[in-house]
């Protein structure tokens, strides 16, 4: 069996949308939750089996115009532990 041009330009194809694929997938964009001392706290509780739910509530008592704003391409969420990791103790 023969292998056309047409075989290789179709291999190459398919090859390449893997590789976009495999390159965009698998990595966390979003900034992990620091190991800090204001944070670290909020892991604790949630490894004492406290909800992700009741945990998010705290974040904009820092995170808000009077303390540590967000940034302003930061999309409008109150849901924060779905896209940032947090270390949990």
């Amino acid at each position: 069996m023969n292998v056309t041009r047409r075989d290789r330009l179709f291999a190459g194809v398919v090859a390449a949308v893997l590789l976009l694929l495999l390159l965009s997938t698998g990595t966390n964009k979003a900034r992990r939750v620091p190991d800090d001392d204001r944070h670290r706290p909020l892991g604790q509780r949630l490894s004492a089996g406290s909800s992700r739910q009741v945990v998010e509530r705290e974040c904009p008592n820092c995170h808000s115009s009077l303390g540590t704003p967000l940034p302003r391409t930061h999309p409008p969420k109150e849901q924060c532990l779905i896209c940032h990791q947090m270390k949990v103790t």
